[in-house]
């Protein structure tokens, strides 16, 4: 892999919105004051019948995900990449520890920083140089599906197998992230949209984080 094996690559592409398909991911530093048992709509902005108002919701209450605000979780926004490196060591109960990771744009002072380093020790990041995480930027989908075989991997999860790609863009693709997502694709942990399209370069959405967070949380 290339210093981008754990989510190299940036920020480009457009946002990819409310797909039911792929990932889901939140990261607000804002604590919601919602009941944790409530039955109604945490957020007024993820009713029930929204596509991933159960990820959401679930992953609210395990203390794993929260609002940018009391009542507006903002599913369609973006999602940072130090943002999902925090979901990914909660959801995953990651905890190796070492030396602060190398990034210059790392402050150690910063509310990510423990989680980038964790990651970083763990073997499930790199950055998008050997200097540089990439913090501020937006994940790209094939970086998010990178990240999360290589969390996997650490926890010793079982990748059945074999398989192919057959999304109708896999050519797409950079070298680095190949694997990744076919090992994700062939588990059922990410899949295509309505047109078979993995669309590794477009940005991923909170409520698409959600979902893939949701599949791999620890119980």
């Amino acid at each position: 892999p290339s210093s981008g094996s754990s989510g190299s690559s940036g920020s480009s592409g457009s946002s990819s919105g409310g797909r039911k398909d792929a990932l889901v991911v939140d990261s607000s530093l804002v604590t919601n004051n919602v009941d944790k048992n409530t039955d109604i709509s945490i957020f007024d902005d993820v009713p029930k019948e929204h596509w991933a108002n159960e990820y959401i919701e679930s992953l609210f209450k395990k203390g794993i995900v929260s609002g940018v605000s009391a009542n507006e979780y903002s599913p369609d926004a973006n999602v940072t990449r130090e943002e999902f490196v925090k979901l990914l060591v909660l959801a995953l109960e990651l905890n190796t520890t070492g030396d602060n990771a190398p990034f210059k744009d790392v402050d150690q002072n910063d509310w990510y920083a423990k989680y980038v380093n964790v990651a970083f020790n763990s073997d499930v990041i790199n950055g998008i140089s050997d200097e540089e995480f990439g913090t501020g930027m937006n994940i790209i989908r094939q970086d998010i599906a990178v990240m999360v075989a290589n969390a996997l991997k650490v926890i010793d999860y079982q990748f059945a197998d074999g398989g192919e790609l057959t999304f109708s863009d896999s050519e797409g693709i950079d070298s680095y992230a190949v694997d990744a997502v076919r090992l994700l694709k062939n588990a059922g942990i990410l899949n295509g949209d309505e047109n078979n399209r993995f669309n590794p370069k477009e940005n991923a959405s909170r409520a698409e984080a959600a979902k893939i967070i949701y599949m791999i949380s620890r119980k």
